[in-house]
């Protein structure tokens, strides 16, 4: 399961600690870890998702929302942009890839051919 399906099923100490074990390459993607993980112990009281979607409660996505509008569309919604969903999905992975400062990870990276679509 992945991160936001380990949080709605309540499992935020397995969260925390799968990010403890990550290893990030530069000073500034440390310390956001660090920020991140701190974020999780300071507020996992109230991160019980699992209850929250027992008793009925939606979960709110804001933040989510906001971090797409800015980081996805903000680079795919340019003037002039079109983008098929395969080319976006790639452009996305390469900047996931530059801003994790992780291009190791491109040689292993499959891609379908744009031929294909």
């Amino acid at each position: 399961m992945g991160t936001w399906g380990d949080l709605r099923a309540g499992k935020v100490e397995e969260v925390i600690a799968r990010l403890q074990r990550l290893r990030p390459q530069t000073a500034e993607l440390r310390e956001s870890l660090q920020a991140l993980i701190g974020y999780y112990r300071e507020n996992a009281t109230r991160m019980r998702y699992d209850e929250y979607l027992r008793l009925g409660y939606g979960i709110g996505s804001g933040a989510v929302e906001s971090a797409h509008k800015q980081v996805v569309h903000a680079r795919l919604r340019q003037a002039g942009m079109r983008w098929s969903e395969a080319g976006a999905r790639r452009l996305l992975a390469l900047r996931l890839l530059l801003l994790n400062d992780n291009w190791a990870l491109l040689d292993r990276m499959r891609m379908v051919s744009l031929a294909s679509f």
